[in-house]
């Protein structure tokens, strides 16, 4: 019976994010308002009417036997987010973009943390170690943008209007990484390993056993890849070993998003595979929205009905990135200003959540030793939720007031 339900969520699965994955062509041709009604949340609630409160096709127990192919999605995401660190790529960014994405995620990180870690403990009673998890996954989550505020804004004529959607670009593509450094890190260090002491001193040895699980699945990869490879074969190679990479880092109790991460990056900036990382690109490139929703319904079905109390925490949470997001963005265009005119609301265009960000989630939700971890994945994902609704009427209000301060 099991193995049965387990088949038929796999089959569902799969149908939901292809099926997905081919009808944005045709929403993208619908009136605004659907197109910012059907950007991608509604996948949250479909996994949520799947799950084990209404339907109760991806219970828990389902769930729980996904481990390894959730694991191995996770592993995709991070290892092609890496991918696009090539440093002959990172160079050639125009100038203090790199700095302004870092910057305005940072700062992002900064708001958020201390404002969720009051409320997680005065609204939940979350302590200790499990309450640095948690404010430090909300953070990381937080921080990532996603392309939707970019999908929705109008591209005009003139110069600024053309830059101001270059930047927003640009930001969602790169500020993902804080967000992936910051998390991994911290579930490294604070996530139940089978081997060893709990302690942070041998904890941070499991740091290193990160950095050295992603450079020896590249050097595998590297190594498969040396002679000529058909797209076949390289497709089964990279299945392989983002399946072995992730498989062992989930065992260990391993941030899978980091590991991915460290060997898409080395891949990415080893030069004697300059071709390859290109084919790589275009075939991981395929499956990305496949692997979006994917995620999107795996995180509804994880995600339990919100009480009242985590309505408000979700709130909260929207309030206070939205203000990371628009005072980081200030701070981090002043420099900017010298050689283009930036808008001091670039902000507004980042409020949606990016892939990233529900990797994060789902990570959180896959790794996370504290049994805390549903009521703080309800509140991220609620926010996920709002975030992603909001994004495209944001975005509209800041082409708006972009185009009416432009001389």
């Amino acid at each position: 019976m099991h193995v049965m339900k387990i088949l038929l969520a796999i089959v569902v699965l799969t149908g939901l994010a292809l099926a997905g994955s081919r009808r944005s062509t045709v929403i993208n041709g619908r009136p605004f308002a659907v197109r910012a009604l059907f950007s991608g949340a509604e996948y949250v609630v479909i996994g949520l009417l799947l799950g084990g409160h209404f339907i109760d096709l991806i219970d828990e127990v389902t769930i729980h036997r996904l481990r390894p192919f959730i694991a191995v999605a996770l592993g995709w995401v991070g290892f092609l987010f890496g991918l696009q660190f090539d440093r002959r790529t990172v160079m050639s960014l125009p100038a203090g973009f790199l700095g302004i994405s870092f910057v305005q995620a940072a700062v992002t990180v900064v708001v958020v943390a201390p404002v969720m870690g009051w409320v997680l403990t005065s609204f939940f009673g979350i302590a200790g170690l499990a309450l640095i998890l948690a404010v430090l996954m909300l953070a990381a989550s937080g921080a990532c943008s996603g392309h939707t505020g970019v999908a929705f804004s109008r591209r005009g004529s003139d110069v600024r209007s053309r830059h101001v959607s270059t930047l927003m670009r640009f930001i969602s593509s790169l500020d993902p990484v804080g967000g992936v450094l910051l998390f991994g890190g911290a579930m490294t260090l604070l996530a139940v390993h089978p081997l060893g002491s709990d302690s942070l001193p041998w904890s941070i040895q499991w740091l290193v056993v990160v950095v050295c699980l992603g450079l020896l699945s590249a050097w595998i990869f590297v190594s498969l890849t040396l002679t000529r490879t058909s797209q076949p074969e390289l497709g089964l190679y990279l299945i392989g070993i983002i399946a072995l990479a992730s498989g062992v880092a989930l065992g260990l109790g391993l941030s899978i998003l980091l590991v991915g991460c460290v060997g898409g990056a080395t891949v990415a900036n080893l030069t004697h595979v300059r071709s390859v990382r290109g084919r790589v690109m275009d075939l991981m490139a395929r499956g990305e929205r496949f692997l979006y929703l994917l995620l999107l319904v795996l995180v509804g079905a994880m995600w339990s009905p919100p009480s009242w109390v985590i309505v408000g925490a979700a709130l909260i949470l929207v309030m206070v990135r939205l203000v990371g997001k628009t005072v980081g963005g200030r701070i981090a265009t002043r420099r900017l200003a010298e050689r283009h005119p930036p808008t001091p609301w670039i902000g507004l265009g980042l409020v949606s959540q990016s892939g990233m960000a529900v990797a994060i989630i789902v990570e959180y939700e896959l790794l996370a030793p504290d049994p805390v971890r549903d009521t703080v994945a309800s509140v991220a994902v609620l926010a996920v939720i709002i975030n992603e609704l909001a994004a495209p009427w944001l975005a509209a209000m800041l082409c708006r007031s972009d185009e009416e301060s432009s001389p």
